[in-house]
């Protein structure tokens, strides 16, 4: 799993529903509160038996795990990150490693790799590479580009992956007025994936202010300026419950 918002609190329900039990891997981005909010909700999270281990960057003010800790302190949360059923155990990544992962019958599932975008105060990208089907894909959320400038380090990550998962919370129009907000647009998602020889890109993180009829609007714009730019190239918009299939399937 990557990251801890809202979103995981139905997953958990579904997790438990289907009973769930054994290692839950979870790879947080930043600790920025949208991305970690959910975890206190998570259902697993409460059941003793359950293995979590929560994977991320620590910051140079604090560690990963005080930070997700502090979020359940008194008098803001009922029950402490220690009051939780499951076995949780925080591992700070390093720039670069890449970590191999298992299958919940303990063969090879295959590895995940990060590096440092640009946000403030720090963010990660990952990539997760199958073992057997070496189907990968690539999640980069909460980055900002550089003007005029293709990001090298996320090209070099995404390397011909399977899709791309980018941040596009603004327009090249709305952009200018939000610069150091650690965002981008689905136009410099769309050059990364032409450097990397990505050839789904998809876009999140959408402004929340934005209604669903303007994502609507704006997907058909993208589409259809994409296929000018580079018709070997599928984009599409995120939204709630898509599910994306890698290695030949939709």
């Amino acid at each position: 799993m990557f990251d801890a918002g809202t979103g995981i609190r139905e997953l958990g329900k579904n997790m438990v529903a289907s009973g769930c039990s054994g290692r839950i891997e979870l790879f947080l981005s930043h600790v920025h509160w949208d991305h970690i909010q959910g975890f206190p909700f998570f259902a697993p999270a409460m059941k003793r038996g359950v293995k979590i281990q929560i994977h991320g960057l620590n910051s140079q003010e604090r560690t990963l795990e005080s930070v997700v800790e502090g979020q359940m302190e008194g008098p803001t949360f009922p029950i402490g990150l220690k009051q939780m059923g499951a076995d949780i155990d925080f591992q700070a990544l390093e720039e670069g490693v890449i970590l191999p992962l298992e299958s919940a019958a303990g063969s090879p599932w295959g590895s995940v790799s990060c590096a440092r975008l640009n946000h403030p105060n720090g963010v990660y990208a990952y990539r997760t590479v199958e073992a057997q089907t070496g189907a990968s894909f690539v999640y980069a959320t909460d980055t900002e580009h550089v003007e005029g400038q293709v990001d090298e380090v996320l090209v070099r990550l995404a390397h011909r992956a399977d899709v791309l998962i980018y941040d596009g919370m603004f327009t090249t129009e709305e952009y200018p007025a939000r610069r150091g907000w650690g965002h981008s647009t689905w136009n410099e998602g769309f050059k990364v994936a032409q450097a990397a020889g990505v050839k789904k890109l998809v876009v999140f993180h959408h402004d929340p202010n934005r209604e669903d009829d303007s994502l609507d609007l704006l997907q058909r714009q993208a589409k259809e300026e994409a296929k000018l730019l580079d018709p070997s190239i599928e984009v599409v918009f995120a939204h709630e419950g898509m599910v994306i299939g890698l290695g030949g399937n939709s």
